[in-house]
């Protein structure tokens, strides 16, 4: 391989214009498909939102009835025992 390229210039030359031109296709290609691909991602590209949450539970006993108290959120629920 290597005392082709230094033996024969014109092989080597022509070769190398051979092999631009066909990265050059392959590049145009590439970019067009990777234009279409990056369209169509786009068009069906759906977002998902996770909720995160924290939970505390407490318990508590007030006039004879015992209860759960539990903060989702920073909103307060009770929930009876």
């Amino acid at each position: 391989m290597f005392c082709q390229l230094f033996t024969n210039t014109t092989t080597t030359t022509t070769t190398a214009t051979a092999a631009v031109a066909a990265v050059a296709a392959a590049t145009a290609t590439a970019t067009a498909t990777a234009t279409a691909t990056a369209t169509a991602t786009t068009t069906t590209t759906t977002t998902s939102t996770t909720t995160t949450s924290t939970t505390t539970t407490t318990t508590t006993t007030k006039c004879n009835l015992q209860y759960n108290l539990v903060s989702i959120n920073s909103i307060f629920f009770k929930c009876s025992l």
